[in-house]
């Protein structure tokens, strides 16, 4: 038979405390009671590391959403710059769309390949230009040493025209027949002087 306590009844830690109005209990139900506490305290210990763990995986998640939030809100910035660069200034109160943005950028680029295109040509012509020019400089070059090389034969005829004229200064009238065609000769070779 088991003995009758009065006022004993085990605490939350499991050991025995008296109450000041405590019920008639067994030592047999004392050591259920022991049992069935020490099993609840393990199942609560369980329970808090769980809940530490839950814890502590909470604040990852929650470090996580912080980190995609900013990662959201920095490409909505980058769409939203995409988006002005590629349409210009937004209206007042409104804000563009981004689901264009790809067709958009396809027409740029499109359009840049065009222009480079363009560009290559004109590179081109401006080469073959140059070309034309160069050889426009180098005839006009060989035009003026041909015109020096005139000046000096020019120069060489009206010498000899003049020497030739001296020679034949008198009446005669044979004498005054070939100073006409060396006056003739002078004459011509000073308009051509002035022809270029």
């Amino acid at each position: 038979m088991s003995k009758e306590v009065k006022r004993y009844s085990p605490d939350t830690n499991g050991r025995m405390r008296e109450w000041p109005e405590g019920d008639y209990a067994t030592w047999d139900d004392y050591d259920a009671l022991r049992t069935e506490l020490a099993e609840a305290n393990a199942d609560f210990v369980r329970i808090a590391n769980e809940r530490e763990a839950l814890l502590a995986q909470l604040d990852s998640l929650l470090d996580e959403v912080t980190e995609m939030d900013a990662l959201r809100d920095k490409l909505s910035g980058l769409l939203s710059k995409t988006a002005v660069a590629l349409r210009g200034p937004e209206p007042e109160l409104t804000r563009y769309g981004y689901a264009d943005i790809p067709l958009r950028v396809k027409t740029v680029i499109d359009e840049r390949d065009q222009l480079s295109a363009e560009v290559e040509g004109l590179r081109k012509e401006r080469d073959r230009f140059r070309a034309e020019v160069k050889s426009l400089l180098d005839a006009i070059t060989a035009m003026a040493e041909e015109r020096d090389r005139i000046r000096v034969e020019v120069e060489a005829l009206r010498s000899v025209a003049r020497e030739f004229a001296g020679l034949f200064s008198s009446d005669e009238p044979r004498h005054w027949e070939l100073y006409a065609l060396a006056d003739a000769a002078a004459m011509a070779a000073k308009e051509s002087t002035h022809e270029e």
